[in-house]
């Protein structure tokens, strides 16, 4: 526990612009959580058209109540994460010269799908696999399936008319690319 600390006397503001985008900062000493929240309530209102609002209270001395929220920007995951690997084995024969296995997996989320932070999607992860061979010194076949788990997903997400709108993500499929050079 600490003896003394210090905290603000008065309401404060500041401003900071950056390209197009101008940020907002206000600072009020309170002393209860219902105080807390009346001010962001009072400020959501008078700044309704605010595409980003964040905010965070601690009270007392003893710093055990500390809460904090952040609304996320929408259409963009707040993690993105990628792994690829592939294994190559060379072999003596004239037709076949290497064959390549290979995995890969990808996922994103979660996605906010509107401002105000009430649709949402998780956190989704889409595998890959493909299996490709080196014919002679200027041909590869390669045969490959994305999003083997068959994971349901949406690419795009919106409300109009209130309505619901949503771009599926692709299904499980499979495909063969045949690449020559000349």
């Amino acid at each position: 526990m600490i003896d003394a600390y210090k905290t603000i006397k008065q309401a404060s503001e500041g401003t900071y612009s950056e390209l197009r985008s101008k940020f907002l900062a206000f600072a009020h000493p309170v002393t209860t959580v219902e105080e807390a929240m009346a001010l962001v309530e009072q400020y959501q209102k008078k700044f309704y058209d605010a595409r980003h609002v964040c905010w965070a209270d601690m009270l007392g001395a003893e710093r055990t109540t500390f809460r904090s929220n952040d609304n996320f920007v929408p259409y963009v995951p707040q993690h993105t994460f990628s792994a690829v690997a592939d294994f190559r084995q060379p072999l003596s024969n004239d037709f076949v010269r290497a064959i390549t296995v290979g995995a890969n997996f990808s996922g994103a989320g979660k996605i906010m799908w509107n401002e105000e932070n009430t649709s949402e999607q998780g956190f989704y992860g889409l595998l890959g696999a493909h299996l490709m061979f080196a014919l002679f010194d200027d041909m590869t076949l390669d045969l490959w399936g994305k999003n083997l788990t068959q994971k349901d997903y949406d690419t795009f997400r919106f409300v109009s008319m209130n309505r619901n709108y949503a771009q599926r993500g692709e299904p499980c499929h499979f495909g063969i690319d045949l690449r020559m050079k000349f």
